[in-house]
């Protein structure tokens, strides 16, 4: 069986200005991802996907997730397609607030379905349990097709993380950066 999520020994601050200034710009009441460019990313890090010939893609996502209210467990991306791409089947995360985590579900009692107002994700309805869970800073490649869901103590408020996105599923991601990785 396949991890759900993977430790990355990289030591590279994964922006190319302080967090403060990627976060800058005012966040609508509900608003709770955006997209960035490849130029907010830090050269170094881009050179070493490059150097492992990892396929990054030219965006990523912010994410200024709620954790202290109810987030249905979800699968990034669509689910139901056949296209990796649209399912977003990994990434790489960072989380940049303390006090907050991602649970992992079993999927064996749960059944997908779709939000109009959140297209860019897949979610699950049922009850299951909990069968790995990420509590640190990161980063670690992530298997965004496991179902998921951010969780955090009531006083975290709201969870900054974000996730670099890739032309590369998580078994692909995990081998070409296996030297990289651990438990």
């Amino acid at each position: 069986m396949l991890p759900n999520f993977c430790y990355l020994n990289l030591n590279i601050f994964p922006f190319s200005k302080p967090l403060e200034e990627i976060m800058s710009k005012e966040w609508g009441v509900n608003e709770m991802s955006r997209l960035h460019g490849i130029e907010d990313l830090n050269p170094e890090l881009i050179k070493f996907f490059d150097e492992n010939k990892v396929k990054l893609r030219k965006s990523w996502i912010l994410i200024y997730w709620w954790d202290d209210r109810f987030a249905p467990p979800h699968t990034d991306g669509d689910w139901f397609s056949d296209d990796i791409i649209k399912k977003r089947r990994c990434g790489i995360n960072w989380n940049f607030t303390p006090g907050t985590w991602v649970e992992f579900y079993d999927s064996t009692t749960l059944t997908p379905y779709k939000r109009p107002q959140d297209l860019l994700n897949t979610f699950w309805l049922g009850t299951s349990n909990i069968i790995d869970k990420w509590d640190t800073t990161g980063p670690v490649i992530f298997n965004s097709q496991i179902i998921h869901a951010v969780r955090g103590m009531d006083t975290a408020g709201r969870r900054i993380s974000c996730t670099l996105r890739f032309y590369e599923t998580f078994e692909s991601l995990t081998e070409k950066l296996k030297n990289f990785t651990h438990e």
